[in-house]
């Protein structure tokens, strides 16, 4: 492991917040120095992110095209 930087693997590896948040794929990076979370799925284990908001969003409309 390289300071700051962390990797997991699995099949899957789960990552989940109590609110449900979930992220889960076979090799994860957490890149500590930049607070960030690399998710690497495979062609035969992808990767899949569920998110649950806090507060519903209304799912904003298509736009017409423009001649």
């Amino acid at each position: 492991m390289e300071e700051g930087f962390f990797e997991m693997w699995g099949n899957p590896v789960l990552v989940r917040e109590p609110s449900g948040n979930q992220v889960k794929a076979n090799h994860l990076q957490w890149q500590r120095a930049a607070n960030t979370v690399v998710v690497l799925g495979a062609e035969d284990n992808p990767s899949e992110t569920l998110y649950h908001p806090t507060k519903l969003v209304p799912t904003p409309r298509p736009r017409g095209r423009k001649p």
